[in-house]
């Protein structure tokens, strides 16, 4: 953390719910992902074809 957020208690908070939003937005990123974009690359740009 800077030393800003350390200092400033608002800050912190700040801080931590950006962090955490962050890492909840990329577990699902990675859920979606997997669960159909990644159907769809092989679907489509499959490296048998390339």
């Amino acid at each position: 953390m800077c030393a800003v957020c350390v200092s400033d208690n608002s800050g912190a908070k700040i801080a931590v719910a950006v962090i955490c939003f962050s890492f909840i937005f990329f577990f699902f990123a990675k859920y979606y992902y997997q669960k159909y974009f990644k159907e769809y690359l092989n679907k489509y740009f499959n490296r048998k074809n390339l």
